[in-house]
């Protein structure tokens, strides 16, 4: 299975598509989990696909057959959906790859009226501090490289953005960047943004 051919999964009905997308180590995997126990519908991590095959001893490694199966989860899970993901990622020997290609992006628009769009964001000094200071730091697959990070932080705006102007082709989107130098008061601030 793959980005192409994968068939809409329902209606284009209320089902609300939440995305909460950032480089890695900047709080959105907490911010996104918290959200999800918060709207009481179901949290999707396209990561973990990407981590069981193309990391994992299974034969796929064509990350665009992974991609095409992420996209599968999000499509079944119940509504709210909360997505948690890198807008960007680093991928060794590819350099830097979507997330998401258009055709999915054009799929998950036709199956949801309404998605928001969340970049969380924290200064490259910050972050990098953050990982080094991560007590997981050997099992991740992180950069403590400072010119690296600035370039994920960089390449995760600009996918942010992607995303904001192609899906608003489509439905209706509504966008946030949250900076994450608290973590209670980006959540406050991205709840109450979230039911305004």
């Amino acid at each position: 299975m793959n980005c192409q051919n994968i068939d809409k999964m329902h209606e284009f009905n209320d089902a609300e598509l939440i995305i909460i997308g950032g480089a890695r180590g900047v709080g959105k995997t907490t911010i996104a989990k918290e959200v999800f126990k918060q709207l009481s519908g179901s949290y999707v991590h396209p990561g973990d696909q990407f981590m069981k095959y193309f990391y994992g001893n299974l034969d796929i490694k064509e990350t665009k057959i992974i991609e095409g199966m992420a996209l599968q989860e999000v499509l079944n899970s119940p509504s709210p959906t909360v997505v948690d993901l890198h807008y960007k990622f680093y991928v060794k020997p590819h350099g830097w790859d979507d997330c998401f290609c258009d055709d999915s992006l054009t799929i998950l628009a036709q199956n949801y009226n309404k998605i928001k769009l969340y970049l969380v964001e924290l200064d490259a000094e910050t972050l990098y501090q953050r990982r080094l200071s991560d007590p997981n730091k050997e099992k991740k697959k992180r950069k403590f490289d400072k010119n690296i990070i600035e370039e994920e932080l960089k390449q995760n705006k600009e996918g942010f953005q992607r995303f904001v102007d192609f899906l608003s082709k489509i439905t209706q989107v509504e966008s946030k960047t949250i900076v994450n130098n608290d973590f209670k008061k980006s959540l406050e601030e991205m709840v109450g943004w979230h039911y305004s």
